[in-house]
C-alpha cells in the first residue's frame, strides 16, 4: 500500500536519499480529503479485488467466505468509536472553562467538574474540525464547544498558518480574536484567487481559437477560375444544398 502511495505526486518517501532535491510541497497536488479518497479507493477497488499471493484469493473473496461463520463485532457507540481514534491533549480545566490552541471551550456540564483537585483533563480533538472537543470524564464524555458561539468551524491547519502569519507579521502574543479574524482573512483571500483562477481559465478557453495559426492564402487563382464553370440552374448541386447547420455562441457570464 505504501508502495502505491509513494507514486504519487508529492510523496517525499521516508528515506532522505530517495527524497533528493524533491519539494514535496511544490509537487503535490492533492488535498487531505483528496487523499483519504483515493486510500479508500486503492484499498476497496483494487487491494480487495487482487488475488492474494497467501490467500490464493481476493481479500474480498475470504472475507465473503468468513463472514457467514464467524460473528462480526460492531463498535456499540460510534461516537466512542470515533473518539478513541483521535488525537489528545492534556489540560486543566479553569474558571473559564478549558483552553485548548488559543480557543477557550465551555459546556454546561464543565461546572460540576470545577471546585475539584487541579488535575488535568484528556481532551480529544479532530484536526479536520476545531468546533469541538472532547472532553474525557469518570462519568462519560462531555463534548465542549467554542465559547463564542459565532467562531466559524476551523481546521488545525488554518489556525496553525494564522499563527505562522501572525508571528512572520511581527505579532509576539496573539489572542483568540486575532487569529480567527486572521483566519477569515486568509479565506477569503483563497476563496478571491480561486474565482480569479476560473475567470482566467474560463477566458483563456473562450481565446484558444484565437490563437495564431498559419494564414491560409485566399488569393483568387485565375486558371483554377476559368477550370472550374459556373454552376448554372436549379440542378447544380452548389444552388441546391440546403446548407449547414450553424451554431450560435452567446457570451455567458
Amino acid at each position: 500500500m505504501m508502495g502505491a502511495i509513494h507514486l504519487l505526486p508529492g510523496s517525499h518517501f521516508s528515506n532522505i536519499f530517495e527524497r533528493g532535491d524533491l519539494d514535496a510541497e511544490a509537487e503535490a497536488v492533492m488535498t487531505l480529503g483528496e487523499l483519504e479518497t483515493w486510500l479508500a479507493l486503492e484499498i476497496t477497488g483494487s487491494y480487495h479485488a487482487r488475488v492474494h499471493s497467501v490467500l490464493e484469493k481476493t481479500p474480498s473473496a475470504a472475507w465473503a467466505a468468513q463472514a457467514d461463520e464467524i460473528k462480526l463485532r460492531m463498535p456499540v457507540d460510534l461516537r466512542q468509536f470515533l473518539v478513541d481514534l483521535l488525537p489528545s491533549e492534556q489540560r486543566v480545566l479553569q474558571r473559564d472553562g478549558l483552553h485548548l490552541f488559543h480557543i477557550r471551550y465551555w459546556a454546561d456540564e464543565l461546572r460540576w467538574l470545577m471546585g475539584r483537585e487541579s488535575r488535568k483533563f484528556t481532551l480529544k480533538y479532530d484536526p479536520r474540525d476545531l468546533s469541538r472537543i472532547f472532553v474525557l470524564t469518570e462519568n462519560g464524555i462531555i463534548e465542549a464547544r467554542p465559547a463564542d458561539l459565532t467562531r466559524p468551524a476551523v481546521t488545525l491547519w488554518e489556525h496553525r498558518a494564522a499563527r505562522r502569519a501572525l508571528r512572520e507579521a511581527g505579532r509576539r502574543s496573539v489572542d483568540e480574536e486575532l487569529i480567527f479574524r486572521t483566519i477569515e482573512t486568509q479565506r477569503d483571500l483563497v476563496d478571491s484567487a480561486e474565482r480569479q483562477t476560473k475567470a482566467i481559465r474560463r477566458h483563456q478557453a473562450r481565446r484558444a481559437h484565437l490563437a495564431p495559426l498559419p494564414m491560409i492564402d485566399v488569393t483568387p487563382d485565375a486558371a483554377a477560375r476559368d477550370a472550374l464553370p459556373a454552376p448554372e440552374g436549379e440542378g447544380s448541386p452548389f444552388l441546391s444544398h440546403p446548407g449547414f447547420k450553424v451554431e450560435e455562441w452567446y457570451e455567458d457570464d
